[in-house]
């Protein structure tokens, strides 16, 4: 896996104590995501590490059999139907665009947020970095697999994919002065070159005058 197993193990336990965690066993590979639906992935199911699958059982009791995905919280646990929400591989192949990181941190009082740079827009987008620092060379599986390329990106959703597993994310919706103030000034940026340069026809940020 590519991602980091501690780290996920809090996104579980997370999930698990708010709106709820979905787990699955559909067509042949292990589907975990947030009921709330900000994050998930799908791990073949050859590949499942035992430590994963340790995580899990220590949450929801068992692992679901094959064909069985249930939304699992500390109350409950409940039946979900499969009508293509969990199609991980599908919507993976639907990210047509994609994206690549730039150098800026955005930093709030609860929370941080990682930029990434939209290839066919060009804007910026916010991630949580609690879903972009799991991303981790700490459980990869050297023999079978290697680190994601650039994420897939469709419809504020981002997708990192290699031999073993797909794993997504949203994007952040921030507020609209954050929007306005930070993310439209740093439009004059081009991430996907070697180097971060000046879009052609950008300009650097101006000071406001109040400023």
């Amino acid at each position: 896996m590519f991602v980091n197993i501690i780290e996920l193990k809090k996104l579980l336990k997370g999930a698990y104590k708010g709106n709820g965690l979905i787990a699955g066993n559909l067509d042949g590979g292990l589907v975990v995501m947030s009921a709330s639906g900000t994050w998930g992935f799908r791990v073949e199911e050859e590949y499942v590490p035992n430590k994963l699958k340790a995580a899990l059982i220590e949450l929801i009791g068992d692992l679901p059999e094959a064909g069985e995905i249930y939304n699992y919280n500390p109350k409950s646990v409940q039946a979900e139907i499969n009508l293509g929400r969990f199609d991980f591989r599908g919507r993976w192949k639907q990210a047509k665009d994609f994206a690549t990181d730039t150098p800026f941190i955005l930093r709030s009082k609860w929370e941080e947020f990682f930029l990434v740079q939209i290839r066919s827009t060009m804007e910026l987008c916010a991630i949580s970095r609690k879903f972009t620092d799991m991303i981790s060379t700490k459980d990869l599986n050297h023999e079978l697999e290697s680190m994601p390329g650039r994420p897939g990106y469709c419809q504020g959703v981002l997708y990192w994919r290699n031999e073993t597993m797909i794993y997504w994310a949203c994007t952040s919706k921030l507020s609209e002065d954050m929007e306005e103030k930070i993310l439209s000034r740093l439009a004059f940026l081009n991430c996907f070159e070697k180097e971060t340069t000046l879009r052609e026809g950008g300009c650097l940020l101006q000071q406001d005058e109040e400023e």
